[in-house]
């Protein structure tokens, strides 16, 4: 599912994380704000927990979606946060 989230989305996040059936949730830069994975072998447990999370005040859309056939999913390699570059550094570059 992708949410995207309106305000102070702190309690948005920790109710998803919280979900037993969320395998796995990152927040993310782009068209969501938060992007996750449920799994459950009950279709109906997973419509009441999107319901759940629909219903709180800070989700303004979501989306969902199922895969139907998974190519490649590895996470061997770690994950690097990118660095921006300091406000006046990037003011000082573009004077020169």
């Amino acid at each position: 599912m992708g949410l995207c989230l309106t305000g102070e989305d702190h309690d948005a996040v920790a109710a998803a994380v919280q979900m037993p059936e969320v395998e796995f949730a990152a927040e993310s830069l782009g068209r969501f704000d938060l992007i996750a994975t449920l799994n459950s072998s009950d279709p109906a447990e997973i419509a009441g927990r999107l319901e759940q999370l629909r219903s709180l005040p800070e989700v303004h859309h979501m989306e969902t979606w199922m895969h139907v056939r998974t190519h490649k999913e590895d996470y061997s390699q770690p994950m690097t946060t990118p660095t921006r570059p300091h406000r006046q550094t990037l003011m000082e570059s573009s004077t020169r």
